[in-house]
């Protein structure tokens, strides 16, 4: 949201959960050419389960696999089995992908 405030832009930032309790932490609709869905989780270490719905959800937005990503407590950012995962410290100093 910070990020989105000091660009000027009011964000559009949502929670997703569905009747069969698939859900994904954060949906941002701010740049409607590059929407991106967020899991986020405590840990250090990606487990693919992490992602299991952000595929499910990535299909029924239209959100391309570049824009869902699992937010972790790491320090550089990479791709597993075709999800990105990225640091926390880089998503909340809103450094560039």
């Amino acid at each position: 949201m910070k990020r989105h405030l000091n660009e000027g832009v009011e964000p559009e930032l949502y929670f997703y959960r569905d009747d069969s309790k698939v859900e994904v932490d954060l949906i941002d609709l701010t740049a409607p050419q590059a929407p991106e869905l967020m899991e986020v989780k405590s840990s250090a270490t990606y487990h693919p389960s992490y992602a299991r719905h952000l595929g499910k959800v990535g299909d029924l937005l239209g959100v391309s696999e570049p824009g869902r990503a699992v937010v972790l407590r790491v320090d550089d950012d990479y791709s597993a089995g075709g999800v990105t995962v990225r640091g926390v410290r880089s998503e909340l100093l809103g450094m560039p992908r």
